[in-house]
């Protein structure tokens, strides 16, 4: 009875260990793809990157959701 409370508490924290893991893998995935229509858009419009302002903000927020997530996944900052 013991070892099965044991194993069970175990499975458990394994399973909220990989909790945050998913966020985090998706803000990334986010700010992939807006920094690449950033690079995308700058490639486009060499001689007015201005015209690539909201890519680029779209771009600077996904970086720092995905920095706020990585910090909050690993425990840092506090």
């Amino acid at each position: 009875m013991r070892y099965s409370l044991l194993a069970a508490a175990g499975i458990v924290s394994v399973a909220l260990a990989g909790c945050g893991g998913g966020a985090t893998v998706n803000t990334r995935n986010d700010m992939e793809v807006s920094k690449a229509a950033y690079q995308f858009c700058l490639a486009q419009h060499p001689q007015a990157p201005q015209t690539c302002d909201s890519a680029k903000a779209s771009y600077d927020a996904g970086l720092k959701a995905y920095r706020d997530t990585s910090v909050g996944a690993l425990g840092r900052g506090e």
